[in-house]
């Protein structure tokens, strides 16, 4: 998978543990399989197992980086780092389980040493301070996450 330069490295190992977790589901679970619900997930709403599945190793890279994590999964995971991620590693889970290529990878990283304050629609203006991606799985050139414009 190519990624635009100047992504940080969490989020580039990320995107590629969702697109490589996606693409195995994809093969290995039948549509019926990945549209399972699982659970509630952190933002109260459905959780389908292709979430987990493609979210699992997503938040295995951001534990090894050590990194504090906001996932419309699983919740808040406060490691008391000085970085947040924000992540919906499969935005679309019903298009993406269906095969469809309306789905998404996106996160934004945000580093607490910064002094100015982040908001998604600053995002683009403030690329030292904030960092977004987001890859559609049907395709491997990354796109621009909606909620970073």
């Amino acid at each position: 998978m190519k990624l635009p330069s100047g992504v940080s490295r969490v989020l580039a190992e990320s995107a590629e543990a969702a697109w490589s977790a996606y693409h195995d589901a994809m093969g290995r679970y039948s549509r019926e399989e990945r549209l399972a619900t699982s659970g509630i997930g952190g933002d109260g709403t459905p959780t389908y197992f292709l979430d987990e599945v493609v979210e699992r190793p997503v938040l295995e890279i951001f534990e090894t980086h050590g990194v504090n994590v906001l996932s419309e999964e699983i919740g808040w995971i406060d490691r008391g780092s000085s970085e947040t991620i924000v992540v919906d590693p499969l935005d679309g889970t019903a298009n993406a389980a269906a095969g469809v290529p309306l789905a998404c990878f996106c996160a934004l990283s945000r580093s607490a040493r910064s002094k100015s304050k982040a908001t998604p629609s600053s995002a683009v203006s403030m690329p030292k301070t904030l960092t977004s991606l987001s890859l559609r799985p049907a395709e491997s050139p990354p796109g621009t996450c909606p909620a970073a414009r």
